[in-house]
This record gives structure tokens, sequence and C-alpha cells, in this order.
């Protein structure tokens, strides 16, 4: 009974140190790091590796998530993008443990703008320009030379920053295309992106959501809905093994709805085994698009097993 209580007073202490720590830790990060100055480093380094201009409302952190709010991009006194937060969220243990996990990205409220000209050229193209995208032959040389030589030491070190993102979320995002050369407007509103457990060696989930509006000369479509549910394997970048499954895939035009199940496999040669139902099929639903009679398809269900051998393409071109 006395080993009992003296355990238990061990790890009551053990508990309250490590308590101490991490609110000394969050304490500091909090009242006494120099955010301000972090704020002043990240808008001089990004002006000057992009030349674009930055502005950054305000930068807060904690041991839990390093949160930045009202962030906007500039590029040649052109608004691109407009962010209200942007929140970074770490894994306690992880950093206790003397590594560094992102459990969660998180953007919320973004506004981005794209734009092409008459003569073909995108808003952000300045950006190409700048020191970012600029390459020194000899640096390169020096930093393949560097990236070999820490590859060889891969196994006899090993990085204690074990950066690992599991969670990207995106929100109420809205984005904009402007073609002005051929006179089209898309816009992708409210959409939402959530990315659960993302990793290169197994699969992850992916949910996303957007309201598209798209006019192109006369044609103007107000309200297309894109729904997608699916997990994805990327099998560490192996193609031919890689595989989606698609759990559904919604495309809703007013009173029409198309709804898209199955699996897709082997990005080098294609194979597709999808399930698709078409509800409500009308001519009411195309009329933005095109106009046709008069007609009503009340269900059409589709079963197909594709298989694209893009090699054979390939070498018929």
């Amino acid at each position: 009974m006395k080993k009992i209580k003296l355990l238990a007073k061990i790890l009551l202490c053990f508990f309250i140190f490590a308590f101490l720590v991490v609110a000394a830790l969050h304490f500091t990060l909090i009242y006494v790091a120099p955010l301000e100055s972090v704020k002043t480093k990240i808008i001089n380094t990004i002006k000057e590796q992009t030349l674009a201009d930055v502005k950054i409302g305000s930068i807060s952190a904690s041991i839990f998530d390093f949160h930045v709010k009202n962030l906007e991009l500039d590029i040649e006194k052109q608004n691109i993008a407009k962010i209200d937060s942007v929140y970074i969220h770490f894994s306690l243990i992880k950093l206790l443990k003397g590594q560094l996990k992102v459990n969660r990205i998180a953007l919320e409220n973004t506004d981005i703008v794209i734009i092409r000209d008459k003569q073909g050229k995108f808003n952000f193209d300045p950006i190409f320009e700048s020191p970012m995208f600029k390459t020194d032959p000899e640096k390169e040389a020096e930093k393949a030379k560097k990236e070999q030589e820490s590859k060889d030491k891969e196994d006899e070190k090993i990085n204690p920053l074990d950066l690992l993102l599991t969670s990207t979320q995106l929100h109420n995002c809205n984005i904009t295309y402007i073609d002005e050369q051929t006179n089209m407007t898309v816009k992708l509103l409210k959409t939402s992106f959530d990315m659960k457990s993302f990793k290169f060696d197994n699969s992850f989930k992916i949910d996303f959501f957007t309201d598209v509006y798209l006019k192109l000369n006369d044609m103007e479509i107000e309200s297309l809905n894109v729904a997608l549910s699916a997990a994805a394997s990327l099998n560490e970048m192996d193609l031919t093994t890689a595989e989606i499954q698609i759990v559904s895939f919604i495309l809703r035009l007013k009173d029409t709805t198309i709804v898209t199940k199955g699996t897709i496999s082997n990005f080098n040669n294609p194979k597709a085994n999808l399930s698709i139902k078409i509800s409500d099929l009308c001519s009411q639903s195309l009329l933005s698009i095109m106009e046709l009679p008069e007609f009503k398809v009340p269900e059409i269900d589709i079963q197909t097993l594709t298989n694209v051998n893009l090699d054979k393409i390939g070498r018929a071109h």
C-alpha cells in the first residue's frame, strides 16, 4: 500500500511539473514572444522573395497553435488574395518529445482573384520574375550536392524535426477567375475543402464542396453545386498502384442531379469502375446551357468499366 501511495505521489508531482512547464511555455508565447518582429520579418521575406506586398493584421501564438489574422496579398497594387484567418495547430505530445507535428491547417473566409488580360498575362505573373524563381547554376549545383550528402547520411542521422501534416481545412473560400481573352468568368463560391489523415504511404480522406458560377459569352450558369467525398491512396506516388475511391461525386444543376460512385486506379493507364445515377434530367435544367425541346427523364442508371491505355494514345500521336 505504501508503494502504491508513493507511486501515486510521484505521478502527481510529474503531472504538476508537466502542467507548469506547458503553462510557462504557453504564457511566454502569448505575452513575451516578439510576435510583431516576427510579423515584420515574414512580410519583408515574402516581399524580397516574391516582389508581392503582404499585409498582416495580427499574429498570435501559443503552445497549441499559431494564428494569423487579416492576411492580404497584392501584386503590382492589385489584390490577389484575402484570408481572414489562418490557423496552424500543433501536437503538444509530439512537441514535448522534440518533434513538430502539424495536426491541422485551417483557412477561413478566403477570397482569391485570378485575372488573365487580353494579352494573355495573368495578374500573378510578376511572381515568376521574382528572386524566388530565379536560379543560379552554381547555387543549384551546391544545393544538389548538399541534398545528396544529406541523403547519404539519412540512415545515420534522425531528424528531430518531424514535420507531419494530418489535416487541411478550407472554409468559405471564394475563387474568381476572369479571362478577358475569351470573355469568360468562373466563380467557385462558398468552397470548403477538408483533407484528413494525409499520408503519402497510406489512404486519406477528402471532402470538397463548391457552388460554381459560369458565364461565357451568352451562356450563364448561375449555380452548379459540386460535392465530392473520397478516399485516396498515393502509395508513395507510385501512379500504377495509386487509387481513388469515390464515395460520392455529386453534380446538381437546378432539378437535375448526377451521382457518381466507384473507383479509379492506375493513373499511368487509368482504370475506372463507376456507377452513375442521373435523376430528373430535364430541359428546364439545361435551359441556361442550350435550348432543347421540352423533356424529362426521371432516372438513368449507368454502370461502366473503362480502361485507358495512355501508352498507345501517346504512340498514336
